[in-house]
C-alpha cells in the first residue's frame, strides 16, 4: 500500500519515501535471515520460538498494514509500536506490567508525534490520511 501511495507523487516527494520502503525491506530479509537467538544449546530456533518470535509479529504488521489506509499512517504507527512494545513485555515476563504499558505508550506516542513533525511539518510530504483526517 505504501509503494502504490508513493507512485502518485512527484519524483522529489516520493523519493524519501521509497528510501524509506527499501530500508524497510531489507531490515526485514535481514531479521528473517540472520539467525536468532535461541534458548537451545544447538543454536537453532525451534518451531515454537519461531512462532513466538518472528509469526506473531509479522502477524501485528500485516494487521495494521491491513488497516493502514482506514486509520491512516500516523495512527498505523503508533498501533504497531505499541503493540510490539507490549509483546515485547509479555515475551519477558509472561505478562503486562502497568509501568511497562506505559512506557510502552508514551514511547509510541513520541516517535508517532516525531513522525508527524518530520513527514507533515519539515518535510511537507503527504501521508496516507485516516478517518481522523492525519
Amino acid at each position: 500500500a505504501f509503494f502504490t501511495q508513493s507512485m502518485e507523487l512527484s519524483a522529489m516527494a516520493a523519493l524519501l519515501p521509497r528510501i524509506a520502503l527499501g530500508g524497510m525491506m531489507i531490515a526485514g530479509v535481514l531479521i528473517i535471515c540472520v539467525p536468532g537467538h535461541s534458548a537451545n544449546t544447538d543454536g537453532y530456533i525451534t518451531g515454537k520460538e519461531m512462532f513466538r518470535e518472528l509469526i506473531v509479529p509479522a502477524a501485528i504488521l500485516f494487521g495494521c498494514g491491513m488497516l493502514f489506509r482506514v486509520l491512516g499512517f500516523y495512527i498505523c504507527s503508533f498501533l504497531i509500536m505499541a503493540l510490539l512494545g507490549f509483546y515485547e513485555e509479555y515475551l519477558e515476563n509472561g505478562r503486562l506490567q502497568r509501568p511497562t504499558v506505559c512506557r510502552s505508550l508514551l514511547r509510541a506516542l513520541a516517535v508517532s508525534g516525531l513522525l508527524y513533525v518530520v513527514f507533515a511539518v519539515f518535510l511537507r510530504l503527504p501521508t496516507p490520511e485516516g478517518i481522523l483526517g492525519f
